[in-house]
C-alpha cells in the first residue's frame, strides 16, 4: 500500500528510525514450539539456547541498537526451561520486556507457577498469539481468548492479541478491539498479513482493506508508518494510538501532529526512541485528558470526538488506551530485482552475530549456519544485510 492511497490530508509521515538508534529487537529464546500454525515460517524446531546465549545475544543487540523495547520470542519461548531469568536480565538493563507466545502452557497450568514467576520477574507485555491458524489445534478460538484473556486479567498484568490476518479473518480487528476493551488490561492488537513461507518472495498482500475497516468502523486513522527499505512512500506497519470507551465505543485516534509531538519529546527526555507505550488502567484517565488537550491545540475540531468518550464513560473507568500494529510481510520488487523489508526492520533479531529479519531468519540466516544457496538468490538477502548495517 502507498501513502498516496490514505484518506486526504492526513498529516502522516513515514516513521523511520535511525539506523544504530532503531528502538526494538527481539530474540530468539528457543525454537521449540509445542503447536503448528498454519503457515507458519519456523523451520528449524529444535534449538533451545542456554541461558549464556541468550545473554550474549541480548549484550550483541544492544551494542547494536540504542533499545527500549525487547520482545522474547520462538519458536514458543515458554518452552524455555530459564524464561523468567531472561525477562529479568532484560528487565535490570532498564529496556521494556514483551513475550509473544501461544498461551498453551498458560491454559494447562491451573497453578500459573510459569505466569506468576514471569510476572515477578517484571514482564511488561504478553502478547498472546491466537488466530484462525490454530483451528485445528483449539476447536473454540474465542473460549481460548476469554481463559487466557481473564487469567492474565486476573492478574493484572497487560496483554494483547497477536494475529496472522488469515482471509477469514480480514477486516475482524474493529469488532475484535471492541469486544475486548471490557478488560482493563486489554492494551491493542499486533497483526501481520498472512504470507505463504514456500514463497518468501513472492507476495500479493496489501493492507488497504484493515486500514479501510479500521477507519470505517473503529473510527481511527494511523498516527504513524514505518516504509519498507527502498521507498519512503511504501507502507509495511501501520501504527495507531487511541482511547475507546469500553461502553459506547467511541474512540479518540492520537493524530500524526501529535504523534511526532510525543516522539519527540519522549526522544529529549530518554535519550532514546519511543517503541513501546504502556499505560497503568489507574493512570490512564489523566493520560487522556493530557492528550485531548494537545489534541485540542493542534486539531479544535475534535471536541466533539472528546464530548462523545467521556459520555457515559463512568466518570472516565471506562476510557483505556490501546494500540494496533499491523504489517506486511516482505516483499519482492520485480522490475528492479530486489528484496524489500521493513524499514530498518524493528523486528529484527539476533542470528550467527547478525541483526537479521526474524520472518525470514530461517531462509536467510539458519541457527545451523547451513547455506540457503538456492532457496532465495543470495543478492537478495544481501540487500536486507546491507540496509540493517550488517554488511
Amino acid at each position: 500500500m502507498r501513502v498516496e492511497e490514505l484518506s486526504a490530508n492526513s498529516g502522516i509521515k513515514p516513521l523511520e528510525y535511525p539506523l544504530r538508534d532503531t528502538p526494538h529487537a527481539t530474540i530468539e529464546t528457543n525454537r521449540t514450539c509445542n503447536i503448528q500454525c498454519r503457515l507458519c515460517y519456523t523451520r528449524d524446531r529444535s534449538h533451545v539456547k542456554t541461558l549464556a546465549e541468550i545473554e550474549r545475544e541480548i549484550e550483541l543487540a544492544l551494542k547494536k541498537r540504542n533499545l527500549q523495547t525487547m520482545t522474547l520470542l520462538g519458536g514458543e519461548p515458554t518452552l524455555h526451561p530459564r524464561l523468567p531469568e531472561v525477562v529479568a536480565s532484560i528487565k535490570s538493563r532498564g529496556l521494556k520486556c514483551q513475550i509473544l507466545t501461544n498461551g498453551v502452557v498458560f491454559l494447562h497450568d491451573d497453578q500459573d507457577g510459569l505466569l506468576d514467576r514471569l510476572i515477578a520477574s517484571g514482564v511488561d507485555r504478553i502478547l498472546l498469539h491466537v488466530d484462525s491458524g490454530q483451528s485445528h489445534i483449539h476447536r473454540d478460538l474465542e473460549e481460548v481468548r476469554s481463559r487466557l484473556f481473564q487469567k492474565l486479567e486476573r492478574k493484572k498484568v497487560h496483554f494483547s492479541l497477536s494475529l496472522t490476518i488469515y482471509e477469514e479473518e480480514r477486516g475482524a480487528m474493529p469488532e475484535l478491539i471492541k469486544k475486548y476493551a471490557r478488560y482493563r488490561y486489554f492494551d491493542g492488537i499486533l497483526a501481520v498479513l498472512a504470507r505463504d513461507p514456500s514463497a518468501p518472495y513472492h507476495q500479493t498482500v496489501s493492507l488497504a482493506g484493515e486500514y479501510e475497516s479500521l477507519e470505517r468502523e473503529l473510527r481511527v486513522s494511523p498516527s504513524a508508518y514505518i516504509p519498507s527499505s527502498a521507498q519512503d512512500g511504501q507502507i509495511f506497519w501501520f501504527i495507531y494510538h487511541y482511547f475507546i470507551n469500553a461502553l459506547n465505543g467511541k474512540t479518540l485516534a492520537l493524530s500524526p501532529a501529535s504523534n511526532r509531538v510525543i516522539r519527540k519529546f519522549y526522544r529529549i527526555l530518554s535519550g532514546r526512541h519511543l517503541f513501546t507505550i504502556i499505560l497503568k488502567p489507574s493512570s490512564q484517565l489523566l493520560a487522556f485528558f493530557y492528550l485531548s488537550f494537545l489534541e485540542l491545540s493542534i486539531h479544535p475540531g475534535k471536541i466533539r470526538d472528546i464530548a462523545r468518550m467521556i459520555w457515559s464513560s463512568r466518570l472516565g473507568k471506562a476510557i483505556r488506551f490501546q494500540f494496533i500494529a499491523i504489517q506486511t510481510p516482505p516483499a519482492f520488487d520485480p522490475e528492479k530485482n530486489r528484496y524489500l523489508i521493513c524499514y530498518h526492520c524493528p523486528d529484527a533479531t539476533i542470528r550467527n552475530g547478525m541483526l537479521t529479519p526474524v520472518c525470514i531468519a530461517d531462509f536467510i540466516n539458519p541457527l545451523d549456519g547451513h547455506s540457503v544457496d538456492g532457496e532465495l538468490p543470495r543478492d537478495l538477502y544481501q540487500l536486507a544485510y546491507t540496509h540493517l548495517g550488517e554488511i
